[in-house]
């Protein structure tokens, strides 16, 4: 037998509890007593369990609850049968009871008390067989029980626990008996001088049984050490946890001196222990305790090297890393011992109910927000007069503008302005001419604009002659002044009305009508009397102009000179144009000497052209659909620059050219461009293809003139300008940002060339670069902000490149070759700090 630790147990009487670990030890010198006690003969010993022993445990059960041996071993078999389930917390041990006692014949209740006392019994008899290792069971169902709580050697906790109380129970009367003679002294006859020889004798008996007693007392004494040892290791575990846990090092035990209320493991004598003071001097202290619920309640005993110096003196050293440390919640079969607990069920079902309704609300929530946030506005597609081009057929007939269709299809040319007839919409064969015209446009997808003059008619409209006659609905359709009081210096007829006012053909606008003896206004040519626009009828008159051209086919109209629609009825002089306004070089006689503020761009205008608009959208399936919008003729500002007119779809610039100072144009083009009008541009000399070529990248729907359309194999835009119109639909140009400026030639400063870039973020971008001179030039594109190190050739056309020699696919930014009168095109991966 190995030696044990030195350090034994003084238990002080009464049973031990087993939440107090008992740690104050008494050395127990070592002796040769072993050596003088006599043992008695250790032969084996049967236990025959009685029958009054037996039946100790039946003398609570009723006369006909009387147990017959096979009844008692068929309870036992099947409750051995279903041990699973009674150890199952999820089964209901009653309703297992239920089923043994329809097969024994009993009542459960009587079952279950019959095989608890039995169970009574048992733990007995393990009681006496673990005080004398020698001891022989000879009860009948001893097998049974065995088989029931022992598993490989090892019993149930339950029934070691109960074996555990028992043994504490006995060892703790041995030791009083022992430590009170009295009860073995009582043994020895009153009268020891009555015979020495059977004092002597008893005095035997008395000794050897005391040793007997003794040795039994030293089996369960080292036992108990062993367990008491166990606790002390588990002790020591607790007691780690209420060390700073930041304190690494070491923690030295000294068995031998420490005390009972030293060791208590409950929170209200464990403050007791916080000022102990270890040998090697350093102080040992507790947390306060609204710290101490911080501390982690496990040590990780990996983490732990135990070290025994000493073990004689039951000193133990464990060196441990206190910077590691987990938490450990309870194990399965703790857990299991509350699963069918109805506080715990219902706990369960709570937070189950709790945790579906709050994801549904969330899942709720999240669809609500998802309907309900605002929602990134979509960028509308581009309508058909925005995505272009359009064309500009002038005064070409239908019949020379139909052989051009399908030549304007190829270049997917979108619409087109056509002149029409504007006042003779009341004549079937110029409506019936019309209809036939549109109806074959719309077959080749081109729509026709109707250009409209709606200032004058002629001199010989039966409107005028009626006015003339002084008719009563249409006296006031025209612009009529009786002159003033005075006569001219031939006494023919009265003065002019007004002496400031000039014709746009620098002509004075009056003309004496003797028939009605008045002057009438006309600011075009004398057969061109401007109508009275401040007359509600002749506005009516126009309402229907506009519905005839378009339910004959139209997709919209553009008014031509419309800025000079109205006039000032009480005729006030005009002023002398001065500032920005005036033009150097002019005289009196031409038309923009003066400011003509009386003449041009009136209030009442914009009133009459939202009026229109709505009229155009009133015959258009779809608002907004129809082309509205007013021909600029270029002397003046373009009135949608001067005004916020919403009217006006798309806005029109007059024709720009790209000759003279190209910082300017560009400057003016920007302004322009904001608002994506209908623009177009020319140069100083005729068939500027290329021109054309660059106006496809610009925000603006191109305005092109079918001689940019030649079929010709020598020119740059059969080449390929009806690949780069499809272009148009990228969304980098539908959507994306513009920049357009005046670059220079690589080593110089002076704006030369003209540069569009189109960008998109997650796209890819496009510069258009023009050269409007005769020699070919290199563009520095470094103020271009969008524009990285390396470009891509995307576009030159084939005398362009024949003329370059070009063979390269890219440029450098900085460097970029471009012919003259020639545009190039190239591609790029956006700046990433642009894209944002």
């Amino acid at each position: 037998m190995s030696e044990p630790r030195k350090n034994h147990l003084s238990i002080n009487g009464g049973q031990d509890n087993e939440d107090e670990n008992v740690s104050s030890y008494k050395p127990i010198p070592e002796t040769d007593t072993a050596e003088q006690v006599e043992y008695p003969e250790t032969e084996e010993v049967y236990m025959q369990l009685n029958q009054s022993e037996i039946m100790e445990t039946d003398q609570g059960e009723e006369v006909e609850d009387h147990w017959e041996h096979n009844s008692i071993k068929t309870l036992l078999s099947l409750y051995l049968q279903n041990v699973d389930k009674f150890r199952s917390p999820k089964v209901k041990k009653k309703n297992v009871w239920i089923d043994i006692a329809n097969a024994v014949g009993k009542g459960p209740d009587c079952c279950d008390k019959k095989f608890r006392n039995l169970k009574q019994t048992y733990v007995r008899l393990l009681k006496k067989k673990n005080r004398n290792e020698l001891v022989v069971v000879k009860w009948p169902y001893y097998d049974i029980f065995e088989q029931i709580y022992n598993e490989n050697g090892e019993y149930q906790p339950e029934i070691q626990q109960r074996i555990q109380d028992g043994a504490t129970e006995n060892v703790t009367k041995a030791l009083l008996s022992i430590v009170e003679p009295s009860n073995y002294e009582s043994a020895l006859p009153e009268n020891v001088e009555a015979s020495n020889s059977q004092s002597e004798e008893s005095k035997r008996k008395f000794t050897r049984r005391r040793y007997t007693d003794f040795r039994k007392i030293t089996l369960e004494m080292r036992n108990r050490q062993r367990t008491v040892e166990e606790k002390l290791d588990r002790f020591v575990i607790t007691a780690i946890r209420s060390i700073y846990a930041s304190r690494a090092g070491s923690l030295v035990l000294y068995g031998g001196q420490f005390h009972r209320e030293q060791f208590r493991t409950s929170k209200n004598n464990l403050a007791k222990s916080k000022e102990k003071i270890s040998p090697d001097g350093a102080e040992e202290k507790l947390l306060p305790k609204e710290e101490e619920a911080k501390i982690v309640t496990r040590v990780d005993m990996a983490d732990a090297k135990y070290v025994v110096e000493d073990h004689r003196n039951g000193d133990a050293k464990i060196e441990l890393d206190a910077n590691k440390r987990q938490f450990s919640g309870l194990s399965k079969e703790e857990l299991m011992k509350y699963a069918d607990d109805p506080f715990w069920v219902n706990l369960r079902w709570f937070m189950f109910i709790l945790f579906w309704a709050m994801w549904l609300c969330m899942l709720a929530g999240a669809i609500t927000i998802i309907i309900k946030a605002p929602k990134c506005p979509l960028q509308p597609p581009r309508t058909w007069f925005e995505a272009g081009p359009l064309l500009e057929m002038g005064d070409a007939t239908y019949d020379d503008i139909e052989v051009e269709l399908p030549k304007m299809q190829s270049f997917l040319v979108q619409g087109i302005f056509v002149d029409v007839p504007t006042y003779e919409y009341e004549k079937p064969t110029v409506m019936e001419s019309f209809k036939k015209f549109a109806a074959k446009a719309k077959e080749y997808g081109i729509k026709v604009i109707a250009d409209l003059i709606p200032n004058y008619v002629g001199i010989d409209h039966v409107w005028f002659r009626r006015s003339v006659q002084k008719d009563s609905n249409y006296t006031d359709y025209f612009v009529w002044h009786a002159g003033k009081a005075d006569f001219d210096e031939n006494q023919t007829q009265p003065k002019l009305p007004t002496d400031t006012w000039k014709s746009t053909l620098h002509d004075h606008p009056w003309t004496f009508n003797t028939e009605r003896n008045a002057y009438y206004l006309h600011q075009y040519g004398v057969n061109q009397p401007d109508l009275n626009f401040t007359n509600e009828r002749v506005v009516q008159e126009f309402d229907k102009v506009i519905r005839s051209w378009m339910k004959a086919g139209a997709a919209g109209v553009r008014l031509n000179k419309a800025r000079l629609l109205l006039v000032n009825s009480t005729l006030p002089e005009e002023h002398i144009a001065t500032g920005k306004g005036m033009t150097p070089g002019l005289i009196h006689y031409n038309y923009n000497f003066w400011q003509h503020k009386h003449t041009m761009d009136l209030p009442l205008l914009d009133v009459l052209l939202t009026r229109w608009a709505g009229v155009v959208d009133s015959v258009t399936e779809t608002p907004g659909e129809a082309v509205f919008t007013l021909a600029e003729e270029g002397e003046q500002k373009e009135l949608f620059m001067i005004r916020n007119l919403s009217s006006l779809r798309p806005p029109m610039t007059a024709p720009l050219s790209v000759a003279g100072d190209l910082t300017k144009l560009a400057a003016d083009m920007n302004l322009r461009l904001r608002k994506w009008p209908a623009l177009q541009l020319n140069s100083s000399f005729d068939g500027d293809e290329e021109l054309a070529v660059f106006s496809i990248l610009l925000p603006a729907s191109p305005v092109l003139e079918p001689h940019q359309l030649r079929a010709d194999n020598d020119t740059a835009i059969t080449e390929s300008l009806s690949h780069l119109i499809p272009l148009r639909a990228d969304a980098a140009l539908q959507h994306g940002h513009a920049e357009l400026r005046a670059v220079p030639e690589r080593d110089s400063s002076a704006a030369a060339l003209l540069a569009c870039a189109r960008w998109k973020a997650g796209k890819s971008g496009y510069v258009a670069v023009y050269n409007p001179s005769d020699e070919s030039r290199r563009a520095n594109l470094t103020d271009v902000t969008s524009l990285p190190a390396t470009l891509t050739v995307h576009h030159m056309s084939h005398a362009a490149r024949l003329l370059a020699n070009q063979t390269n696919t890219s440029e450098s930014v900085d460097d970029v070759f471009v012919p003259p009168r020639s545009t190039v095109i190239l591609s790029y991966v956006p700046k990433i700090e642009v894209e944002q």
